[in-house]
């Protein structure tokens, strides 16, 4: 069972990696954002083209953002379930040839 939690961990750790770099690309954008509004003022067509592609892109990068952060709780939120499911399923594979002759199998 230790591979499969190795496994877990690395891909938990993946997402959480992943989600810190789009976060960090937002911030940024964020930042090229708040400079490109104290420049001079721009020939109006292609300041208008510029704004628009970025607040595209601007949201875009939010809406990543929160979908690596929910996939890196979704998988921390997998692990915590199989590891519980696996505590209870080695208990009771751990009462098998104890004492108690009784297999209660609906642990498993």
């Amino acid at each position: 069972m230790a591979g499969v939690e190795t496994e877990l961990q690395r891909m938990h750790r993946t997402a959480q990696d992943a989600a810190t770099i789009g976060d960090n690309l937002k911030n940024v954008m964020s930042r090229l954002d708040n400079a490109m509004g104290v420049l001079a003022p721009m020939d109006g067509m292609i300041k208008n083209a510029f704004w628009s592609g970025h607040h595209s892109h601007l949201d875009a990068m939010t809406k990543l953002c929160n979908r690596l952060h929910q996939l890196a709780d979704g998988i921390g939120s997998a692990k915590s379930a199989y590891q519980s499911a696996d505590d209870n399923a080695q208990t009771a594979l751990a009462r098998v040839g104890s004492t108690n002759p009784v297999l209660d199998i609906t642990v498993l």
